[in-house]
C-alpha cells in the first residue's frame, strides 16, 4: 500500500486480533498514529486503536430500528434504520435510511438514504444511488468503483441550466483530489408546456461522455456529445458537461424561450482513486 498524500505513515500489518500497526516514511515501526491516520486508510478507530474490522460483534446503538443483518462485524451508526446488511465488516454511518449493503468493508456515509451498495470497499456518498466497489482488501476505500446517479432539471428559456442529483437544486458529483473518472450521461428533455411552436411531448435525447482528471486539486475535463433521437420541434435544445471551481461535475441542459421542458439525466461514473499524487 502506498503512502496517502499528506500522510507520513501507512499501515504495516494486521495482527491476529485485527489491530492495524503502522510504519513511518523513515521505516520506523510500529509508528505512532492518530485517529485521522487510521480513518484515512479506510479502517476503524475504536478504543484508541485502529482495527481492520470492528473488534466485537456488530455495534447497534439503541435508537436504531429495523436493521436486518446477515453477517458479522458490521457497524451501524446512530439513527440509521430500515436497512439491510448482508456481509461482513460493512458500515452504515449516521442517519442512513432504507439502504442495502451486500459485500465486504463497504461504507454508506452520513445521511445517505435509499442507496444500494455492493462489492468490496465501496464508498457511497449520494442519496438514491447505486455503488459497486471492485477493490482488494488492502486497497483504499473507494479506490475502484462505479456509481449510478439520477439528476434532473426544468427549463423555460434558452439559458444553460445545471442539473442536480435527485433534482434537489444543490447536489453535484464531486471529483476528489488525485482522482480520475469516466462518465456517461444519458439525457432526455421533454416538452411539458409553453407557447412556442410544436407540441407537448416533443423530446430530444443525447449521450454525453467524458473523462475528468484531478491532478492534485486541479481538474480538467474532456468530453463529447452524441445526439441519439429527436422527435418534434426541439430547435436550440442542447447539453454539455463541465467542471466548476470545486471540481464538481456539472451536466448542463439548454432549452428554448417559451418552452417548458423537464429533463432527466442518468449518470454512470467509473472512479479510480490511485492513492498517489497525480500532479
Amino acid at each position: 500500500m502506498n503512502f496517502k498524500i499528506g500522510f507520513l505513515i501507512k499501515p504495516n500489518e494486521i495482527l491476529e486480533n485485527n489491530e492495524i500497526t503502522f510504519i513511518s516514511s523513515s521505516g520506523v515501526k510500529p509508528a505512532t498514529y492518530t485517529e485521522s491516520d487510521c480513518l484515512a486508510y479506510g479502517f476503524i478507530y475504536n478504543d484508541s486503536k485502529c482495527w481492520s474490522v470492528q473488534n466485537s460483534t456488530s455495534f447497534l446503538p439503541p435508537d436504531n430500528q429495523n436493521i436486518l443483518e446477515a453477517g458479522a462485524n458490521n457497524i451501524i451508526g446512530v439513527q440509521s434504520s430500515d436497512c439491510t446488511i448482508i456481509g461482513i465488516n460493512n458500515e452504515l454511518r449516521f442517519n442512513d435510511k432504507n439502504s442495502l449493503i451486500v459485500g465486504d468493508r463497504n461504507v454508506i456515509n452520513d445521511d445517505v438514504n435509499n442507496t444500494i451498495v455492493s462489492g468490496t470497499k465501496a464508498d457511497a456518498n449520494y442519496k438514491n444511488s447505486q455503488v459497486l466497489g471492485a477493490n482488494q482488501i488492502d486497497d483504499i476505500l473507494g479506490e475502484r468503483q462505479t456509481t449510478l446517479l439520477i439528476a434532473g432539471a426544468d427549463t423555460t428559456n434558452a439559458s444553460n441550466t445545471v442539473s442536480y442529483i435527485n433534482d434537489d437544486g444543490a447536489t453535484l458529483f464531486n471529483v476528489k483530489d488525485n482522482t480520475i473518472i469516466s462518465f456517461s450521461a444519458s439525457i432526455t428533455g421533454v416538452r411539458v408546456g409553453g407557447t412556442g411552436a410544436g407540441n407537448n411531448g416533443d423530446f430530444k435525447s443525447w449521450i454525453e461522455r467524458g473523462t475528468v482528471v484531478v491532478r492534485g486539486s486541479t481538474g480538467t475535463i474532456k468530453r463529447t456529445r452524441q445526439n441519439i433521437v429527436t422527435d418534434g420541434t426541439t430547435t436550440g435544445w442542447n447539453t454539455t458537461a463541465d467542471l466548476d471551481a470545486d471540481n464538481n461535475l456539472r451536466i448542463k441542459v439548454k432549452g428554448a424561450n417559451n418552452y417548458n421542458i423537464k429533463w432527466i439525466i442518468r449518470i454512470e461514473i467509473s472512479e479510480l482513486r490511485p492513492g498517489i499524487d497525480l500532479s
